[in-house]
């Protein structure tokens, strides 16, 4: 499933390595839901558009 989480990311200014251990996840998970290979919990998904301080649904729309 194609996201926005990169982005998000960069556009903060964060490492992932920052990211997933403010999440408490790996940083292979994290780099897993990046590449579209796995999907977080929803749970998590709120946790991670809360830190980066995004509505959930900006996670995954992608801009045309």
């Amino acid at each position: 499933m194609e996201n926005n989480i990169k982005e998000l990311i960069a556009k903060r200014g964060y490492k992932q390595k920052f990211v997933a251990n403010q999440l408490g996840i790996s940083e292979q998970q994290l780099s897993n839901w990046i590449k579209g290979t796995s999907t977080p919990r929803l749970e998590v998904a709120y946790k991670l558009a809360t830190f980066l301080d995004v509505d959930v649904t900006e996670i995954w729309e992608k801009d045309e």
